[in-house]
């Protein structure tokens, strides 16, 4: 039986990936960016940024850290408004006479039910879900009403922008 080479993969060109990307990431993933802004901002596509995460372990690793780290931070958050919190507040106040005054005082915030509610129906799956029933009918008859607005004082920029975002059709 002949054996046959296996086809070679052309050369690419070469990947331009710098490994002090990876702070970056890092910094934009505790800010709650999406991957695919990450890789808006670092003006590269998502293929390549797909390939990056798999070619580079500094990157996938600086990638998930700043993703833990963001979502330990709105849990504690989440947490806290669950449960109700204090904190210290300062006024500050100029006198008649210039004299600064700053009276020191402790707020605090109760337990917000919302927060409540959306904790124990992901927390405790099916003992807290509100389960909403709707009966709905149609006539068959559907009305959509668009409104005109005026972008005449949008420069072309923001109307790209808007465009990129869905917010403008053409």
């Amino acid at each position: 039986m002949k054996r046959t080479k296996p086809a070679r993969k052309k050369p690419g060109p070469k990947s331009t990936f710098d490994p002090r990307v990876a702070e970056k990431v890092y910094n934009l993933a505790l800010y709650g960016m999406t991957e695919r802004e990450m890789a808006d901002i670092l003006g590269i596509g998502i293929h390549t940024w797909d390939k990056w995460k798999r070619d580079h372990k500094v990157l996938k690793e600086a990638l998930e850290r700043g993703k833990t780290a963001a979502d330990i931070e709105v849990v504690k958050a989440l947490y806290k408004k669950c449960t109700g919190f204090e904190v210290q507040d300062d006024h500050i106040a100029v006198t008649p006479k210039g004299k600064v005054v700053v009276t020191s005082t402790k707020k605090y915030f109760p337990p917000d039910t919302k927060a409540i509610q959306m904790w124990l129906s992901n927390r405790t799956k099916g003992r807290w879900t509100t389960i909403n029933h709707h009966k709905v009918e149609h006539s068959g008859e559907i009305r959509h009403r668009q409104e005109e607005v005026d972008m005449s004082d949008f420069s072309i920029e923001e109307l790209q922008t808007l465009k990129k975002y869905s917010i403008l059709q053409n």
